[in-house]
């Protein structure tokens, strides 16, 4: 399978992106067609020269920095709109069979990864998947119902009624440990502009 893989650090982790590119080279591998990409959002007004010096040399020597029209951050739904710009990005300009979103301090294990797709393909099984991590039970949550919507104002998952107003969210894969779509799951999406018309502050949601 082939695969298109955005990670979503902040513009400045420099250092960062090199011990995750590393990563990523070495497991390349196992994957046939593989995309790996670092989404940047516009830079803010406070960036600094020195940032922007170290970009702009990082992605000549590499090619695998995507800047996007969004905005860097993290709360108040700007991540979940920086996954929206990077799945906009993978289906006009890639043509992977599948869209990976995974927080760049995440392991994957590439060939095991792999292997699994080309087990369920050698045995009739179908990849036409939504995969990832839906429930950890050590935290106290199961595969058979969302999460509880969190209503406290002073909380970084906090979510306001206006932007859902149900006490649990749908089943769904965190985006932490990172998930997988197929190219159709992802065209839905954006065509039917399913994730612009739900910008939750919880971007795995």
């Amino acid at each position: 399978p082939s695969f298109s893989a955005p990670f979503s650090p902040r513009r400045s982790d420099v250092e960062r992106r090199s011990l995750v590119r590393k990563m990523w080279e070495a497991g390349s591998e196992s994957w046939d067609g593989l995309v790996s990409k670092f989404i940047l959002c516009n830079p803010p007004a406070d960036e600094s020269a020195d940032v922007s010096k170290k970009i702009e040399k990082e992605s000549s020597q590499f090619g695998d920095l995507l800047e996007l029209d969004c905005e860097e951050g993290y709360l108040q739904g700007t991540l979940t709109k920086k996954v929206i710009a990077s799945m906009q990005a993978y289906m006009t300009s890639y043509d992977q069979d599948y869209f990976m979103k995974i927080d760049d301090d995440t392991f994957i294990s590439h060939k095991r990864l792999c292997d699994l797709f080309g087990y369920r393909q050698e045995t009739g099984r179908s990849n036409s998947t939504y995969m990832g991590v839906f429930a950890e039970i050590a935290a106290g949550e199961n595969m058979n119902q969302g999460n509880l919507v969190i209503r406290d104002a002073s909380s970084p998952w906090y979510e306001p009624e206006e932007n859902y107003p149900r006490d649990r969210f749908p089943i769904s894969a965190k985006g932490g440990p990172g998930y997988i779509l197929t190219r159709e799951i992802t065209r839905q999406i954006i065509e039917n502009g399913i994730a612009q018309s739900h910008v939750l502050n919880n971007e795995d949601k």
